[in-house]
């Protein structure tokens, strides 16, 4: 994949983690870049191969479906979500030179202690459902150029 199709799969990350669940509008006192600029420089500063993001939003597609209807999320959920999701991704396809959460934090407001509890709150939230087939990743590829632009 090129550097325009992992354009593509982040922005059809920004829109999932955007409107996985509502979130509350009040920011508490962490500093966070806008959503969508957290999510392009992290990935280009870590370097997120396309397989890696593509599976990150495989992963957060499921979470989507499993969530109760009543779920709600703080101010930085999304971020969350996003970090969660690419260092299970990561450490799934790569067991060697997977992202770590004492990388991830040097790159983020969160501690490595906290990114290491999103990390567990999300595989919870999967029911540690991260089995992936082709066809899986087909349909993943298939929303993504069905995203009106």
């Amino acid at each position: 994949m090129n550097k325009e199709s992992n354009e593509s799969i982040l922005d059809f990350i920004h829109l999932t983690t955007h409107t996985l669940l509502p979130c509350t509008t009040t920011e508490k006192s962490r500093s966070l870049p806008p959503l969508q600029e957290f999510i392009h420089s992290l990935s280009e500063r870590t370097k997120l191969s396309s397989p890696i993001l593509l599976l990150s939003l495989l992963y957060l597609l499921r979470l989507k479906t499993k969530l109760p209807a009543t779920a709600k999320g703080a101010h930085d959920t999304p971020y969350r979500l996003f970090l969660a999701s690419i260092l299970t991704s990561s450490k799934y396809l790569s067991d060697q030179h997977s992202l770590t959460s004492r990388r991830l934090s040097e790159m983020t407001v969160y501690s490595a202690k906290e990114i290491n509890s999103m990390e567990r709150s999300f595989l919870s939230l999967l029911r540690y459902d991260l089995w992936v087939t082709t066809d899986h990743l087909g349909e993943v590829l298939m929303k993504i150029k069905k995203k009106p632009d």
